[in-house]
């Protein structure tokens, strides 16, 4: 904050008292900060999620698919392997629904890795009792002279752009704070 300040409009802001606000008054902006000249802005950090219910759908995906990430079984030798799952397909699933889909993406590894085509393609997915999870897998093999156990990374592919009603948001919650200040 104190570099952002510092360095403001062509170092107009350089040696500006702040006071940190965020820090005295529950639910203030974080910061007030005042030139010399008397010249005032109040500056407010957020979070701009890339699209409508990131952290919810992290931490969901995340906590979700720890283990599978780390399967080390689900490899192929001398290759790498990524796999994406639609964002939001754990948002709202009861943790049985989460291990069912978690079950079923590890399956389709385990059944199709040794015969993925290269490059990045869309498979499906079958999840008993849901609709069909659409993957895009990305299958690399590396051409290398030493073996290597090889890589799984399994992702979270976000597939609305959004990012419009995420900035609208964020200014909405944001904004009167600021101009409170």
């Amino acid at each position: 904050m104190k570099l952002f300040v510092s360095a403001y409009e062509d170092l107009a802001w350089k040696d500006s008292h702040i006071c940190w606000l965020d820090q005295k008054l529950d639910g203030a902006v974080e910061a007030l900060v005042t030139r010399p000249d008397g010249e005032t802005m109040a500056i407010e950090h957020t979070l701009i999620e890339p699209f409508v219910g990131d952290k919810s759908d992290f931490a969901a995906f995340d906590q979700s698919l720890a283990a599978l990430r780390n399967d080390q079984s689900l490899a192929v030798p001398n290759a790498g392997i990524e796999v994406y799952i639609p964002a939001g397909t754990m948002n709202g699933q009861k943790p049985a629904k989460r291990d069912l889909i978690v079950q079923s993406v590890r399956a389709w590894i385990s059944a199709n890795r040794l015969h993925l085509r290269e490059g990045e393609h869309r498979y499906e997915c079958d999840v008993p009792g849901q609709p069909k999870i659409k993957l895009t897998v990305k299958f690399n093999p590396w051409r290398v002279a030493r073996p290597s156990p090889g890589i799984l990374i399994v992702g979270r592919q976000q597939i609305l752009n959004d990012l419009d009603r995420v900035i609208e948001k964020a200014l909405r919650r944001k904004l009167p704070k600021l101009v409170n200040t």
